[in-house]
């Protein structure tokens, strides 16, 4: 998951000779040097899916392919999200509304409420749609490392700690429409897990918090969420 709370704003200009039309001045949005927007002045926030990353060569909205995210607001974040494409033509919605780049390389872009408010032109948060479960589990899932190179945990068992994240695997899945009500700060409790794939890496899926589980996104967050129980 990427959080983006300091974001760049970089105007620059698309060429539109190829379509005849006078080439205008746009607004990209960067997050921590991804580009996550090409044109803030041309994306219609009205669609859900949006299309953040809008054709370069003429400004509208499915000229091209892809660059589709979902919009949502859970607590004092908005997130983007995979795309949930119209089940009209299966085959080519999926094509038309592929995810941007940085959802895809990152599961999830999650922007606070703060930050976003000051985005030229989008929509205020309170016309946003809730946050699902279904929203924030390729955030947590784009981290997750091999699991065949785990090699240890700070929680002394290995075997208990893959455990969890299966539980939280589970969670996730069995109730994807369950609304996920904010993003807390993590606090004590998150199990980390280490991995030699092919270089040493750590990822904090999940912490303990008492007797339950919960998924920790971005190493940073966990997600407090309607639920009938973990496992």
């Amino acid at each position: 998951m990427l959080l983006c709370d300091a974001p760049e704003f970089v105007r620059w200009r698309p060429d539109f000779s190829s379509s005849g039309q006078d080439s205008p001045e746009w607004t990209q949005v960067l997050c921590a040097g991804e580009r996550v927007v090409n044109g803030l002045e041309a994306v219609e926030w009205e669609e859900n899916p949006v299309q953040l990353v809008v054709c370069e060569a003429c400004g509208i909205t499915d000229c091209a392919y892809g660059g589709y995210a979902h919009v949502s607001r859970t607590g004092a974040h908005v997130v983007l999200s995979e795309p949930r494409p119209p089940a009209v033509n299966r085959s080519y919605e999926d094509h038309q509304y592929a995810a941007s780049t940085a959802v895809v390389r990152h599961g999830a872009v999650v922007v606070p409420v703060a930050v976003w408010s000051g985005w030229p032109g989008v929509p205020p948060v309170d016309t946003l749609p809730s946050t699902r479960r279904r929203d924030l589990v390729g955030g947590w899932r784009a981290e997750a490392p091999p699991r065949a190179d785990a090699i240890g945990t700070d929680s002394g068992d290995l075997e208990e700690a893959l455990a969890a994240v299966d539980a939280v695997d589970r969670w996730f899945e069995a109730d994807p429409e369950a609304v996920v009500h904010e993003l807390l700060p993590l606090g004590e409790g998150g199990v980390t897990v280490f991995y030699d794939s092919p270089r040493f890496v750590e990822w904090t899926p999940v912490a303990r918090v008492g007797d339950a589980l919960q998924p920790v996104l971005g190493g940073r967050f966990t997600a407090v969420a309607t639920s009938a129980g973990m496992g």
